[in-house]
C-alpha cells in the first residue's frame, strides 16, 4: 500500500503494488494549522485515540459551547473540557500529525488543525489494510485521480453484496469512490 494525499485537492489516493485501488476526500490542516508537505511513513497505529492538544468545552447538560478548545486552556465555571476523539488514528509525524477519521465539513476544504481527517465508514478499511511503514506522501500537486477525474458512480444496485473491506471475500481489489466501494476487482 501507498498513500497520496494532494493538499490542493483534498484528497487521499491508495495504491497497492503501483496500481490505483481508490480514493477519498480529507480534510487537512485549515489556515494557521496548514499541513506539511513532504514524505512520512505511518510510524503508529492506535484503534481509540483521542487528542491530548484540541477538544470542546461542553456544559453540564452536554451542550458544546466553546467547539474549538484547547487542552491547554482553562476550563470555565460549569464546564468540562472533552479531548477530540481520532479514531483508527495513523501517525505520521513526531510532532503529533496523522491520519484519523473525522468530520470533513465542506469536501475539497481544509479543516482540522494539521491532521489528515478521513471519512468515518472508510478509515477502519485503512486502518486494517496498512503496517507500521506504510508511505504517506503529502504534496500540493493536484490529485491524480479523485475529482477531477472521476468516473461514473455506479447505482447501489450494482455492486456486489457483502463486500465490505479490501481483499475480502476472494474479492482482489476494491476500488473507493469518496471512501465508498464502487467497483469490485
Amino acid at each position: 500500500m501507498a498513500i497520496r494525499i494532494s493538499l490542493t485537492d483534498q484528497i487521499a489516493e491508495f495504491t497497492r503494488a503501483g496500481r490505483d485501488i481508490g480514493w477519498c476526500y480529507v480534510a487537512t490542516g485549515k489556515e494557521g494549522h496548514a499541513t506539511r508537505d513532504g514524505t512520512y511513513k505511518i510510524t503508529e497505529k492506535i484503534e481509540d485515540k483521542y487528542s491530548n492538544a484540541y477538544g470542546w468545552f461542553e456544559d453540564e447538560f452536554g451542550n458544546v459551547t466553546d467547539g474549538d478548545a484547547k487542552a491547554s486552556q482553562r476550563v470555565p465555571a460549569g464546564m468540562i473540557y472533552v479531548p477530540a476523539p481520532m479514531p483508527y488514528w495513523m501517525r505520521i509525524t513526531s510532532y503529533g500529525i496523522g491520519m484519523h477519521g473525522g468530520l470533513i465539513p465542506e469536501p475539497g476544504k481544509p479543516a482540522s488543525h494539521g491532521c489528515i481527517r478521513m471519512p468515518k465508514e472508510f478509515v477502519p478499511l485503512l486502518f486494517d489494510a496498512v503496517v507500521v511503514g506504510t508511505p504517506v506522501v503529502i504534496t500540493h500537486a493536484p490529485g491524480k485521480r479523485g475529482p477531477r477525474g472521476l468516473e461514473t458512480r455506479p447505482a447501489s444496485s450494482d455492486l456486489p453484496a457483502n463486500r465490505t473491506s479490501m481483499g475480502a471475500g476472494g474479492v482482489e481489489v476494491v476500488t473507493y469512490r469518496d471512501g465508498v466501494p464502487v467497483l469490485y476487482r
